[in-house]
């Protein structure tokens, strides 16, 4: 947690920095907003039978496309600092299935997934442009988890998680009531018992809802005889650039297995993520006075450690690592539009691959067992929004969406093991740009 509190706050803080002055009341304002991104469900279950066997998880989830309603107000104390409160809920697809068939089997396993999450919260801003705020938030979270079911045989409830939010992002407003937002929140939830028969069987969870969003507001009122004109930053927006970025990255994996003798089976929804960070290179070439064309790299990293450790009477007696994203890299092409001398809205296509570490199970008195796991590869596509914060500084709020192919993991006469995996990354940037 330590780790994700650092760089959440080092976003507010490094671009607090560079902070201009503004006019008096400009932020004063109630607004609206809505936002769209990634999510990533990463959890931690333990079981223990008769407190003699035990198994544990960990960092393993699912993630998917989420969407965000929120309603907030803001207050500019002085020249620099802006204070508020906000309230949203936010929708989710993401859910992991385990469906069985063939053999005369027919059980349907659907495992963890969010329904939906809301918050509410406070956050605290540094005006780094009279129009641009960079802003810690921290908060309550409540999340509802869909059930775990077992083919209709079993339904196991799910209780709500609660716990804490913290989090980063900045708003660029484009006039005084309209705005374009990035934001990345982590909300670490309590532990929850799942099942339990006292002495014999206790399984519990703890889990972390990881939350990106790039979105929209409308701000009432504010602005009028009270906002102080200024000159907005320009730019040739032709040039090279390069940038590091944060945010969330989560992989939506399905596994499909098949053999002669046993018929077929999947898995939907595995693979979880966790915050990440990216760096980036571009270049972009200004092609009309409100449109620009150009193309970028970039490499994301994510901190997720995902296995699960066994062990019996007190000694571990196996360790499975499992299978994680470990890179991934993307070439695209975008084209935007300038709404203001210093405000980009984009969207991009390009192509992506991921490379992902290996199986590694890990028996006492017995050697390693490991499986490679090939790359994937895929089209991508997304958009985003940049904003000027200084001569040459841009903050960036990025979503992107990866559509991986399919990859064979085993083949052997006896049966075939496939997998296909979707990647949503969304990213907050710090850009330097050398026009």
């Amino acid at each position: 947690m330590g780790k994700r509190l650092i760089a959440a706050a080092s976003a507010v803080v490094g671009c607090a920095a560079f902070a201009h002055t503004a006019a008096a009341k400009d932020w004063t304002q109630v607004y609206i907003g809505v936002g769209i991104g990634a999510d990533v469900v990463s959890t931690e279950y333990d079981t223990s039978v008769l407190g003699l066997l035990n198994s544990g998880s960990d960092d393993v989830g699912t993630s998917g496309f989420g969407a965000s309603l929120r309603l907030g107000a803001d207050y500019q104390v002085n020249n620099w600092l802006v204070v508020g409160a906000f309230a949203n809920i936010d929708w989710s697809n993401t859910e992991t299935k385990i469906p069985f068939g063939g053999a005369g089997l027919g059980a349907s396993p659907d495992l963890f997934g969010v329904e939906h999450a809301w918050t509410v919260g406070a956050r605290a801003g540094a005006l780094v442009t009279p129009d641009t705020l960079s802003y810690f938030l921290v908060g309550y979270t409540e999340a509802a988890f869909t059930d775990v079911t077992f083919g209709g045989l079993v339904d196991l409830k799910v209780p709500d998680g609660r716990g804490i939010v913290v989090g980063s992002g900045f708003e660029h407003r484009l006039t005084s009531n309209i705005s374009l937002t990035g934001e990345y929140r982590a909300s670490y939830l309590e532990g929850e018992t799942l099942f339990s028969i006292p002495g014999a069987i206790d399984v519990t969870s703890d889990t972390v809802l990881h939350t990106g969003r790039v979105g929209l507001a409308y701000r009432f009122g504010g602005g009028g005889s009270d906002r102080a004109p200024y000159e907005r930053l320009t730019s040739s927006w032709t040039g090279f650039y390069a940038g590091i970025g944060t945010g969330v990255s989560g992989l939506d994996g399905e596994i499909n297995a098949y053999s002669p003798f046993f018929g077929s089976s999947s898995n939907e929804g595995m693979g979880g993520g966790d915050f990440g960070g990216s760096i980036m290179v571009g270049y972009d070439h200004r092609v009309a006075p409100s449109w620009l064309i150009g193309v970028f790299g970039a490499v994301d990293k994510t901190l997720q450690d995902s296995e699960i450790e066994v062990s019996a009477f007190g000694s571990t007696v196996g360790t499975v690592q499992l299978p994680q994203m470990d890179e991934l890299y993307t070439v695209a092409a975008r084209a935007g539009y300038l709404l203001a001398s210093d405000t980009l809205v984009y969207g991009l296509v390009g192509y992506s691959w991921l490379d992902m570490s290996d199986l590694h199970i890990v028996s006492v008195g017995f050697p390693t067992d490991t499986l490679s796991i090939p790359s994937f590869g895929g089209v991508t596509v997304g958009g985003g929004v940049e904003t000027l914060i200084g001569k040459n500084l841009s903050l960036r709020a990025e979503y992107r969406y990866a559509a991986m192919g399919e990859e064979t993991l085993i083949s052997t006469p006896i049966g075939t093991v496939t997998s296909e995996a979707d990647v949503h990354t969304t990213r907050v940037y710090l850009n330097y740009r050398f026009d």
